[in-house]
């Protein structure tokens, strides 16, 4: 029976994976801030990106963000015309979800539905998941996570006009819920996840009280003072609704009161004058090949890992597709990584041969045969000789290429072995690596792991805190706190 079923989910992956997206054009958009693709309409591309651009920079604005600020990569935003596109890079996603951010060892991206018009769901959802890509990189201090969904909820809902933009409209369905679905206890929502919340109707509750929780704060500046206070005063050891009351003299109950009230009023959304009328960003829009188009998606669904049940599925589709563009660097570096990864190991070394041989400098075939090399090694008996081959290639893809998060910490990982390892030089690196991706978890995990070796502890635990509360942490929050916990324990 189970071979059965293991041979069905190969053949609906087979299925959905062979609709190949090259019968739609593909465009690549690239501003100051974003790189998007695009199975759309090429001038609503441009839009979009312009909305996106301006949103950043409502929110830089807003939150004080210092000019002098760390510049995170170009976020990398897939718009798709079809739920089942999603299900290329996704297969087990459920049919109610629009879109979905991934931040990895392998790449950062966010894909969803293709916005329609401003007033979509497609578009609350890119928004809202924006601005917890737009609060993991700026955030200088740790926050719970009510508020890391209520800041996603309040920011998402903004409206972008010509002349304004309003901040604090409702959020899609959040009223309903606030007046049709029994809350849950505001103790419960100061200090529990969202993953924590056993039933859909908690968890539809929880969203809708952060954003109501959010909007009643900031929309005082008095509130806005307290509320700053209040994460200043939270640490991993004190009740979150006590501290509430310490700091703002409201009972559980009394917020409650509060809270309901506030939402049966006229909830204020803030409409702040533009200096100037909008004008379009900026940015370069070119279409994709015929090879780019049919693997913009496929290359996606490497990322993340592919399940064994799924990779000789995904394997002979991308071979299949490859051999339809000899030649080709997305093509043949798509190929590469699934050889490398579950495929014909050998096959692989000799597709990013001739790549090198072709550009000695190709810094994402160095890099991908460093990573390769990397992760074989963790289970071979060649151990110290694969990882000093894949320092040469990491140190290489460096030279070419030193912005990129996945060769800084990879080449951290190749030093395992190394006397003194982890050294000074594995702490720099991987410090290098957490400015450029804080939002990959592993990478404040391993820097932490790393300055506790040193005994710098204040140093880990300021890493170690935002990822101990984050909403969304589930393994790595728990990992997080245990190494709190060690952390306490020793120093």
């Amino acid at each position: 029976m189970l071979s059965r079923m293991v041979t069905a989910v190969v053949a609906v992956l087979l299925l959905v994976l062979a609709a190949s997206p090259a019968e739609a054009r593909w465009y690549r958009a690239e501003s100051k801030r974003f790189i998007v693709y695009s199975d759309g309409d090429k001038d609503a591309l441009a839009k979009f990106v312009s909305d996106l651009e301006d949103y950043d920079a409502i929110l830089l604005d807003m939150m004080l963000v210092p000019a002098e600020r760390v510049e995170p990569p170009k976020l990398k935003i897939y718009l798709v015309g079809r739920q089942e596109d999603l299900k290329i890079v996704r297969p087990n996603i459920s049919s109610l979800v629009a879109g979905f951010y991934s931040a990895s060892l392998d790449d950062i991206f966010f894909i969803a539905d293709r916005p329609q018009s401003r007033d979509t769901l497609a578009d609350d959802v890119i928004y809202h998941e924006y601005a917890h890509h737009f609060m993991y990189h700026y955030a200088t201090r740790s926050y719970p996570g009510w508020y890391v969904e209520g800041f996603a909820e309040y920011f998402g809902a903004v409206e972008l006009k010509d002349t304004s933009f309003i901040v604090g409209g409702l959020a899609h369905g959040r009223g309903y819920t606030l007046f049709n679905s029994k809350w849950v206890p505001l103790g419960d929502l100061l200090s529990k996840r969202p993953y924590e919340f056993k039933t859909g109707e908690e968890s539809i509750s929880f969203y809708a009280q952060a954003w109501l929780l959010t909007h009643y704060m900031r929309s005082d500046p008095q509130r806005l003072k307290q509320l700053n206070r209040y994460f200043a005063a939270l640490t991993p050891d004190k009740n979150p609704a006590e501290t509430w009351t310490e700091v703002t003299g409201d009972s559980m109950d009394a917020l409650t009161v509060k809270l309901r009230a506030y939402a049966r009023g006229n909830l204020p959304a803030t409409s702040f004058t533009r200096r100037e009328k909008r004008k379009l960003a900026p940015s370069t829009i070119t279409e994709l090949s015929p090879a780019a188009a049919d693997f913009v998606l496929l290359q996606l669904r490497l990322s993340g890992g592919v399940e064994e049940k799924e990779q000789a599925a995904v394997l002979s589709l991308v071979r299949a597709r490859a051999a339809k563009y000899p030649g080709d660097h997305m093509a043949e570096t798509t190929l590469a990584r699934a050889e490398l990864g579950f495929g014909d190991f050998d096959k692989g070394r000799a597709l990013i041969g001739g790549l090198l041989a072709r550009d000695p400098n190709d810094a994402e075939a160095l890099q991908i045969l460093g990573i390769a090399l990397v992760q074989k090694a963790e289970d071979d008996k060649d151990e110290d000789k694969l990882l000093k081959e894949a320092r040469k290639y990491l140190a290489r893809a460096y030279q070419a290429n030193n912005d990129d998060y996945r060769t800084l910490y990879y080449f951290t990982q190749a030093q395992r072995g190394l006397p003194g390892y982890p050294s000074e030089n594995t702490v720099e690196l991987l410090t290098e690596a957490q400015v450029r991706a804080p939002q990959v978890q592993e990478v404040p995990l391993t820097l932490a792991s790393a300055l506790m070796s040193h005994k710098r502890w204040d140093e880990a635990v300021a890493l170690l805190t935002p990822l101990a509360n984050d909403p969304h942490g589930e393994g790595a929050a728990e990992a997080a706190q245990d190494m709190l916990r060690r952390i306490k324990a020793n120093r």
